[in-house]
């Protein structure tokens, strides 16, 4: 049987992560469909042949359907849970426990990363990125490794872990977050 105090309980996030699915239908679904009508169509105007242009249009059509949905399912994942002894970030392809212990020396900051450029992600090393949305390990400006959770960029809460791993969450509340931190 569970602990039912070991089961850790949901952060929320700023915003919505899935506010950005509007932008993947229309980057992974909708910019393929006008590309493959276009060409298909010129295709069929020039005298090509309608069965295999149907065939190619459907395998494009299902691939963009396909990575649409991986993507959707990815993006559902994204949650920041805090449990007694331990702060977890499910960025949708990857999942990280941080013991609240290696968070505590570095302590809860809120910023603005329009006015700390230093902590801006630069390269996406493994996640997703979507406009308004940002989750995964990312490379910092700073050069620092980074797990990022990102809905918002105007108070993210940045974290640093003992071993030098920043950690970049767009938190509604950090009040759990700090007491946590702080029992810990």
């Amino acid at each position: 049987m569970t602990d039912p105090s070991k089961k850790g309980r949901r952060l929320p996030l700023q915003g919505s992560p899935r506010s950005a699915l509007a932008w993947l239908v229309v980057l992974a679904f909708g910019v393929p469909c006008v590309i493959v009508a276009f060409v298909l169509g010129s295709a069929y105007r020039e005298g090509a042949p309608a069965a295999p242009l149907l065939a190619a249009g459907m395998f494009i059509l299902v691939i963009s359907v396909a990575v649409t949905l991986w993507i959707v399912r990815m993006t559902r994942r994204i949650a920041v849970t805090l449990d007694a002894d331990a702060l977890t970030v499910a960025t949708g392809v990857a999942t990280q426990r941080f013991p609240l212990a290696t968070l505590r020396a570095n302590g809860v900051r809120i910023v603005d990363l329009a006015a700390h450029p230093e902590l801006k992600p630069l390269l996406r090393t493994w996640g997703i990125g979507l406009p308004g949305l940002a989750a995964g390990w990312f490379r910092l400006r700073n050069r620092g490794k980074a797990l990022c959770v990102l809905s918002g960029r105007e108070r993210v809460t940045v974290l640093r872990a003992d071993d030098g791993t920043w950690v970049l969450l767009s938190l509604a509340d950090t009040t759990a977050l700090r007491n946590a931190l702080d029992a810990s």
